[in-house]
């Protein structure tokens, strides 16, 4: 009969790829907020961005257990108007505690006024959209 300590690391293993997949992440928050060259970024949820600003999407997920390092994910932001997307960004993140709070920062003049929506996803999964508009 094979010893726990024996089977120890297979366990850890079998745990840490549940967990490593997207099924694995809950969304905890999700918020569209600005900041400027002069502002701090604030955690302020926001529907309504000025051109002049910063666009900041601001995505906290969790995972269980608390204390497992996730390892490394793709994230892709991709900013669509109601008849398709016309902005997407991609970085590779270390989600290594729980909660984990993902930022990403873009212009408002790279899109132009208008109302659109950003969809998260982590390794191809959806987690988080939110709906905002650009205002001159």
């Amino acid at each position: 009969m094979p010893r726990l300590s024996n089977m120890l690391p297979a366990l850890v293993l079998a745990l840490a790829g549940c967990a490593a997949g997207s099924d694995g992440f809950h969304l905890v928050s999700g918020m569209i907020t600005t900041g400027g060259p002069s502002m701090r970024v604030e955690e302020v949820p926001m529907d309504s961005i000025r051109l002049r600003d910063e666009l900041w999407v601001i995505t906290k997920v969790s995972w269980e257990p608390e204390t497992l390092d996730t390892g490394m994910h793709a994230v892709q932001w991709n900013v669509s108007t109601s008849a398709s997307v016309v902005y997407t960004d991609a970085l590779r993140v270390n989600l290594n505690h729980s909660p984990y709070a993902i930022w990403h920062r873009t212009l408002p003049g790279v899109l132009g006024a208008g109302r659109y929506s950003v969809e998260v996803l982590i390794d191809g999964e959806l987690i988080d959209t939110e709906s905002f508009e650009i205002t001159p």
